[in-house]
């Protein structure tokens, strides 16, 4: 696995994130999941596979909307919404 890794950037980008989205499952709470799952989205619009990016603007303009409507208002939360959509919006 690590020779074909080798041999091809954007197959090591894609397994990397693959293995990131595992740890959504991981984390304590819904907070903690919707860290990881910011920085998992904007790791895969900076990775520039289009695949990696179509499933982060699915995640995005989907499951992102409901997982932010269970979590408890907070001004690290609305901070890290306003910045989430921000970046989306430019």
């Amino acid at each position: 696995m690590e020779n074909a890794l080798d041999l091809n950037a954007d197959l090591a980008v894609a397994h990397t994130l693959t293995e990131l989205l595992t740890e959504l499952w991981e984390q304590d709470d819904e907070v903690a999941a919707f860290g990881c799952l910011i920085e998992w989205i904007e790791d895969a619009e900076w990775s520039q596979i289009p695949e990696m990016k179509a499933f982060a603007k699915t995640l995005r303009n989907h499951w992102y909307v409901d997982c932010f409507s269970k979590l408890d208002e907070s001004e690290e939360i609305e901070e890290k919404l306003s910045i989430f959509y921000l970046k989306q919006t430019t």
